[in-house]
């Protein structure tokens, strides 16, 4: 290669690389922007000083009344107010957590069978002293509804349309004051 050439190539490489920044600068800053406008409609529909986080493919919202958070392309973050004495299954991916005034709403998802994860979640209410309240299984899916100091906790759990993976719901009720 010809010393040209070899100049060529080079000014090619650092004017594609320029591009990439680019197009790295500019999708930052339109995250930043959407972000903006995210924050100021939750704060004009009363939900009070909102942040929100749109980085590493998932979107995290706090405002004075709660978080959500969901994992577009990666997982969701538990709320760190989700009751210690709850153990969610080990290797299920957390699709999407809300925390607001009256409860936690966690989803998950897991390779595991129905079956298997609501034997897991009645062991673990059982070993975590939660009182079953009532229980369901309407085929396709299952509920069990558990009481503990003032809190209800309702669990479903159920495999999605095409029965490869199962989908677990965690709903808990703040305790009544």
């Amino acid at each position: 290669m010809g010393k040209k050439t070899a100049i060529v190539v080079a000014c090619a490489f650092a004017l594609s690389g320029c591009n990439i920044i680019e197009d790295m600068i500019a999708d930052k800053v339109s995250e930043k922007v959407a972000e903006e406008v995210i924050e100021n409609a939750l704060e004009n529909e009363g939900g009070g000083k909102a942040d929100v986080d749109l980085s590493s493919g998932q979107v995290n919202v706090k405002t004075d009344k709660g978080s959500f958070s969901s994992g577009g392309n990666g997982e969701a973050k538990v709320p760190d107010s989700f009751p210690d004495d709850v153990t969610l299954p080990k290797n299920a991916k957390v699709r999407m957590a809300i925390d607001g005034e009256s409860g936690i709403n966690v989803t998950l998802e897991s390779e595991e069978t129905p079956d298997a994860i609501a034997s897991f979640v009645k062991d673990d209410a059982k070993k975590n002293n939660w009182v079953q309240k009532s229980a369901a299984d309407i085929g396709h899916a299952q509920l069990l509804v558990l009481e503990k100091d003032g809190r209800t906790l309702s669990v479903t759990v159920g495999s999605d349309k095409q029965g490869k993976s199962t989908m677990i719901m965690y709903n808990m009720q703040k305790a009544k004051k």
